[in-house]
């Protein structure tokens, strides 16, 4: 059985595992199946979780999604532009942030000198570009 904590170890586990003020404990550590109240610093979040579940999870739910769709949508930028690298070599250029398959964006045909606004599903399906 583990040793009892109090609760400034936990605050100090906390600041371990997320960094100094990055957390603020609203309410007092008990054990490790009480529900703390935390608020995030960074984006002012408050939730309540299971104090040994905060430990072993990733922090704040909500900054904690905004990182998990930023690596996925860089992931699906990455195939994209592997998949126009591979079908168009460097003739179709990207301009501007990619925000999804079906959202517009700018390309440039470096074989005409042309700007169109389309998006990356269409250049992908089209046999000259979509263009």
């Amino acid at each position: 059985m583990s040793k009892k904590i109090t609760h400034e170890e936990y605050i100090k586990k906390v600041e371990n595992k997320f960094g100094q003020g990055n957390y603020e404990i609203l309410n007092r550590y008990a054990d490790a199946y009480t529900p703390i109240v935390f608020r995030h610093t960074v984006c002012g979040t408050r939730d309540s979780v299971v104090a040994r579940e905060f430990l072993r999870g990733k922090g704040c739910k909500k900054c904690s999604k905004a990182r998990r769709v930023k690596r996925q949508r860089i992931k699906r930028l990455k195939k994209f532009e592997n998949e126009l690298r591979q079908k168009y070599s460097n003739r179709i250029c990207v301009f501007g942030e990619y925000k999804g398959i079906e959202n517009n964006m700018i390309f440039y045909d470096t074989e005409c000198g042309t700007f169109y606004y389309t998006n990356p599903r269409t250049v992908l399906r089209s046999k000259n570009g979509g263009l």
